[in-house]
């Protein structure tokens, strides 16, 4: 059973509705340690006063922002901030998730979008969940809404997600002035294709095109490899670590025409 993350309500005009938060997906990475090059014992890392470099105990750590950074081995420009003076603009007192407006789903830019949470009713809020589930999905429009939660307000969106069941998602949202422009890239000046490449990439877009898109076909291979090496490992297994692949060094059209041949035949 599902554990949840929080506790909370949403409110659009007088309507409230209690919810429980919950993790709607996790990573499947392995995380690896730093080890001791001869003893391969785990190492730990120490806080050192950046200048000095004599330890500094956590508990004695004060929270604070650099504004003028020093040059190597000399001292910058930092402000304490003390929770007395984050306790002056914290919006604890106003807690919860707080409707703003409806828009269009297809409104909200991908790229705003952070991280994904699943909602369930609390008790004694099934009626309100199923009723603002159900008109979001009825009306084909999510709501854009204020999250106050630990002191801050985030903004997030609430969309209705169906499995099996009537439900809702929470997706935290970047705002406007977080995203960067896409210039900064700096690949604008994107080269002409011919006729013909723009009709072979076509072709196999069309070869590749799937209907009905089955998303756990999908498994995180690398994963199951890493695992499987960490066992080997542990078992005293000798690996082989030689690598022969070598990077294609065909061109666009050969490249195109080489992966139309390959598509039919796998066909």
């Amino acid at each position: 059973m599902a554990r949840a993350l929080e506790s909370t309500h949403i409110t659009f005009g007088l309507v409230s509705v209690p919810i429980k938060v919950y993790t709607a997906a996790k990573s499947s990475n392995i995380s690896f340690n730093r080890l001791h090059p001869t003893t391969l014992n785990r190492t730990k890392q120490l806080i050192v006063d950046a200048v000095t470099n004599h330890p500094v105990k956590q508990n004695d750590c004060k929270r604070g922002f650099e504004y003028e950074k020093g040059k190597k081995g000399e001292h910058g420009k930092s402000i304490e901030i003390t929770d007395a003076e984050l306790d002056t603009i914290s919006e604890a007192s106003q807690k919860g998730i707080d409707i703003k407006e409806f828009i269009s789903c297809n409104d909200l830019p991908i790229l705003a979008v952070d991280k994904s949470y699943y909602v369930g009713p609390a008790p004694g809020g099934e009626k309100a969940f199923s009723l603002l589930s159900s008109v979001l999905e009825d009306k084909a429009v999510i709501a854009i809404a204020q999250w106050t939660t630990r002191g801050r307000t985030k903004l997030v969106a609430i969309r209705p997600y169906r499995d099996g069941v009537k439900g809702l998602l929470i997706q935290d949202l970047y705002y406007s002035d977080e995203i960067r422009p896409f210039n900064e890239v700096g690949v604008m000046n994107t080269l002409d294709c011919h006729q013909a490449e723009i009709q072979m990439a076509g072709q196999l877009v069309e070869m590749l095109f799937n209907k009905s898109f089955d998303f756990s076909a999908y498994k995180n291979k690398y994963a199951d490899k890493l695992c499987q090496l960490v066992e080997n490992k542990i078992a005293g297994k000798t690996l082989d670590v030689t690598n022969d692949s070598t990077p294609s060094t065909m061109d666009l059209f050969d490249a195109l025409k080489a992966s139309l041949g390959k598509n039919v035949k796998a066909a």
